[in-house]
């Protein structure tokens, strides 16, 4: 760990909660307890002073809350912090992976939870008081605590997304109406948590806290104000618990510091006057359109890997073995035939042009090109199990393949690297000369932390390298208002 580039953390007041958190929290989107450099990540992230943690009980299908819990424990068995040190925000109202299969198996025993969306076949959404109330439950439990110091309802516009592409007859103002509806039912649920002790305080986690209001899917803030202050009264509550948003915000995706929403001016201006407390999320993963992500950090360095061209045409020529010589030995029955079973060669020759980022290729190799090739190789391998050529050529083949995916790899990189450099570059006539020197990310995550409004920065920080070089940002001096400004109107003007 570079000591140097950790300076110390720079702490705010969590708006009307009165909580110190860091300027930095460490995200859990992906995060999961299966993989030790991601809690090792966090324990660093907290002994380094980073002591807000967002995560939700649908990262990693609960996972990422079990890793959270596993390190807190850990860490407060240690005395290493204490309870009081941290603050850790929840998240209800998604439901994909197990809380899906779950709420299918209830209505298919005809014991539905009532008010769920049924948005897309791998999305549902439901906020309502019964399954809030259930899932603070649960998420204490995989976290090991007694009480969560905020809970957000999690992308609630998901309602206002299945009206406007399932219930095109009904208008926006009912729809509308019904929306608010349900998040005052939900607040009155949160406001009853507060009172429990279960939750210390509550609020909302969007994208479209920030967007026009003509837009279908758009939340008004004030309105949000509103149903929390009717909530808060509904439960005898002196005042509403209601402190906490958060949304998108990166370069790229700045609406919430550059768009002004009628006479009230821009979300965090709203946010700001409302005494609510801001996190922004996705700093570094700007989303520019449907298959569009561009990450706003430097990749990895792979200085020796393959040439691309090379690697690949050795592959295509071991396929082209099989294909003459093992192939025709094989019979099937319906599917490919079986000279097309091995086309890695052509199909990654051009690979890093189509790939969007490094999580992108990664999954892909762990989620389609290793079980697919090793599936293959076991079938063929039990049907020439006593032809020696065969188990030489399946040698053969995965030691290339092997080296044609580090080549696609390094020259994914190297087109990233020019992106970044590119980016950078952009940058480099907005920030100011002292920042130069700093990454890209570090740059990206410093102009957020100098945009006013902004409380906390959250960011994935799953291996040590992230929390490193997220926590340099810190010390990089803020730039003033205009240059914010600036920095923002340039990536507006000149786009991806």
């Amino acid at each position: 760990m570079d000591e140097a580039d950790l300076a110390a953390v720079g702490y705010t007041t969590l708006g009307k909660t009165g909580l110190q958190v860091s300027r930095l929290g460490f995200g859990t989107f992906r995060v999961d307890d299966r993989a030790a450099p991601h809690k090792e990540a966090l324990a660093t992230a907290l002994q380094h002073g980073v002591n807000l943690i967002d995560t939700s009980g649908n990262y990693a299908d609960g996972h990422a809350e079990i890793a959270v819990g596993q390190v807190l424990a850990e860490l407060f068995a240690k005395g290493t912090i204490s309870r009081q040190q941290v603050v850790v925000a929840g998240k209800i109202g998604v439901l994909q992976g197990e809380s899906l299969r779950e709420m299918r198996e209830r209505e298919a025993e005809e014991k539905p939870v009532p008010g769920v969306v049924h948005f897309q076949d791998g999305v549902w959404s439901c906020i309502h008081p019964a399954w809030i109330e259930e899932q603070i439950g649960a998420s204490l439990q995989r976290l090991q605590l007694d009480g969560l110091d905020i809970v957000l309802l999690h992308n609630p516009e998901i309602f206002l997304a299945d009206a406007q592409t399932n219930r095109r007859g009904v208008s926006i103002e009912q729809v509308r109406e019904q929306f608010y509806g349900r998040i005052e039912r939900a607040f009155e649920q949160l406001e009853k948590e507060c009172k429990a002790g279960r939750i210390g305080w509550y609020g909302i986690s969007s994208n479209t806290l920030a967007a026009p209001a003509a837009e279908p899917q758009a939340i008004d803030l004030q309105r949000l104000v509103q149903a929390a202050k009717a909530a808060a009264r509904k439960v005898g509550a002196a005042d509403d618990h209601f402190a906490v948003v958060e949304v998108p915000l990166n370069l790229y995706e700045n609406r919430p510091a550059t768009l002004a929403l009628g006479d009230q001016g821009t979300f965090l201006a709203q946010a700001e006057m409302a005494g609510l407390a801001v996190l922004t999320n996705r700093p570094l993963n700007a989303i520019l359109g449907p298959n569009r992500l561009l990450r706003l950090a430097e990749p990895p360095q792979m200085p020796n890997a393959p040439k691309l061209a090379d690697a690949a045409a050795e592959v295509q020529a071991i396929e082209a073995v099989f294909a003459q010589d093992f192939a025709p030995k094989i019979k099937v029955q319906g599917g490919p035939p079986p000279t097309e079973i091995f086309r890695w060669g052509t199909e990654l020759a051009d690979a890093p042009a189509k790939l969007t980022g490094i999580e992108h290729w990664m999954a892909m190799q762990a989620q389609v090109i290793g079980p697919q090739v090793q599936t293959l190789l076991g079938q063929l391998g039990q049907g020439f199990k006593n032809d020696a050529s065969f188990q030489a050529w399946a040698k053969r083949y995965v030691e290339s393949l092997n080296k044609l995916l580090a080549a696609v790899s390094g020259a994914l990189v190297e087109k990233l690297g020019a992106e970044a450099a590119q980016l950078k570059s952009r940058l480099a006539g907005q920030v100011p000369e002292r920042w130069q020197g700093a990454s890209l990310s570090r740059q990206a995550l410093g102009t957020l932390l100098s945009t006013g409004g902004v409380t906390t920065v959250l960011v994935g920080m799953r291996n040590k390298k992230y929390v490193e070089d997220a926590l340099g940002a810190v010390a990089l001096e803020p730039i003033a208002p205009a240059t914010i400004t600036q920095v923002y109107e340039a990536f507006a003007r000149q786009g991806a």
